[in-house]
């Protein structure tokens, strides 16, 4: 049985909330120049005679070319080097080279990353640089554990050590294995993928039906159920998270059949019913409940760490999915309360009849943070969530609405968010996206 958590619920959403109140009046123009990757206006900030080399231009110790690099703002990206930026992007925080790497799982272009970072390399960056105290490893282990062969091979032709270690104790290998890039993590091994492409869990990801057929139809009684949960080194996943990554419904179905564990956890406290819901495979994640997966399980790890599968069915705007939790007994209130996912992540700009849903259908009450969230949001005003349309607007009348559907809750002192030190530390891990990245559009 998965371990349960016992998260602060403050701590946890402070993690990755979403949108800094009062962050961005006061954003350095050449930050926001950059967050909107207007060139022209970087152009003209520069030659006013803004510094290429700033700190702190993003409020968090970036320097202009680790925030191009981490924002995909590739064309800047090459003019700040231009205009002389330090290639290694940053005094005190991760580097430009780090962010090309680490950011690839955010959808930016593969051949754009590639280039920069080359780019950057040949400006003299430090292919090896690690940030202190603070360690998040080199730029090949972030680009192993989003494996990128194109990157992971340039920056070893320009000296890359793979025996580098984060501050877990995790080389570049490592992480590639921990993200579930077995290929990856044996190729910068020198090891063979012979053994591991003649496996379930590799029929599993590649959706081969038969082949799965084949290997688990070759064992019989313990043999068989072994295999079935047979876990992946270092991540502990099984055959049935892949089946839920993939969202393969006939496989899923096959595995549990013949005995596949469904509420087994791998590291982070990842369910296959998380995983399904992280991954917006609902058909899969329908099956998972029906067949009894535990539902409120919580994440240990990752940028999301305190979710539930109901709180990222919510993240993904999913109602359908979200009902179905909720009416098969899913605890709203396992982590934290889903309104404040339903603000936080943008889902209110998006989706604003999703949080009425959830009080005037589900009975989910608002609690002081959601207040507090709210009212921040509001007490800022709209100036300060210029670039995020009809968000403003949103929070003021869920306020509203929920102050005079609650008013019991809505007397209480709120409750603000706790600090979080060392807020970069919180990294994505066997994740389908950054939450702290869903600011509302």
């Amino acid at each position: 049985m998965p371990m349960k958590t016992s998260l602060n619920p403050l701590i946890v959403l402070a993690a990755f909330f979403l949108i800094p109140i009062g962050l961005f009046a006061e954003n350095d123009p050449l930050y926001e120049a950059i967050a909107h990757r207007n060139l022209g206006e970087v152009q003209r900030l520069v030659q006013s005679g803004a510094s290429v080399d700033v700190v702190r231009v993003d409020g968090m110790e970036s320097a202009p070319l680790a925030w191009a690099c981490a924002t995909g703002a590739f064309e800047i990206g090459h003019y700040l080097l231009e205009q002389g930026a330090n290639p290694d992007g940053s005094a005190s925080y991760d580097t430009a080279l780090w962010w090309c790497a680490f950011q690839l799982n955010k959808g930016h272009d593969e051949t754009d990353t590639v280039e920069l970072s080359r780019a950057i390399l040949n400006a003299g960056a430090q292919v090896d640089l690690l940030k202190q105290p603070i360690n998040n490893g080199t730029a090949l282990m972030a680009a192993a554990g989003n494996n990128s062969r194109a990157l992971v091979d340039l920056l070893l032709q320009h000296g890359a050590d793979r025996t580098l270690r984060d501050r877990n104790g995790k080389n570049a290998a490592d992480r590639a294995q921990s993200a579930g890039h077995i290929e990856m993590a044996n190729y910068l091994r020198g090891e063979s993928n012979d053994d591991y492409r003649n496996s379930l869990i590799y029929a599993v990801r590649s959706n081969d039906l038969a082949r799965v057929q084949a290997i688990v139809g070759s064992r019989n009684g313990a043999a068989r159920a072994l295999l079935i949960n047979e876990v992946e080194a270092q991540s502990e996943r099984t055959a049935l998270h892949y089946a839920a990554l993939e969202g393969n419904l006939e496989i899923a179905t096959y595995l549990i059949d013949n005995g596949a564990d469904i509420n087994r956890a791998s590291v982070g406290n990842y369910t296959p019913l998380i995983t399904a819901a992280a991954f917006q495979k609902s058909t899969v994640a329908r099956l998972l409940v029906d067949r009894g997966a535990e539902l409120d399980v919580v994440q240990s790890s990752g940028c999301a760490t305190g979710y539930t599968a109901l709180l990222w069915a919510v993240t993904h705007g999913d109602y359908d999915l979200t009902a179905y939790l909720l009416a098969k007994g899913a605890n709203p209130y396992a982590s934290y309360n889903p309104l404040l996912t339903v603000v936080s992540t943008g889902q209110l700009a998006r989706s604003p009849e999703l949080a009425h849903n959830l009080v005037e259908r589900h009975q989910v009450r608002p609690d002081q943070v959601v207040f507090g969230y709210l009212k921040s949001v509001v007490q800022a005003g709209p100036a300060t969530y210029r670039d995020y349309p009809g968000y403003h607007d949103a929070c003021r009348e869920l306020l509203s609405y929920l102050t005079t559907r609650f008013p019991d809750i809505a007397a209480l002192r709120a409750r603000a968010l706790a600090p979080v030190p060392e807020q970069n530390q919180i990294q994505a891990s066997f994740e389908p996206l950054d939450v702290r990245t869903l600011r509302p559009r």
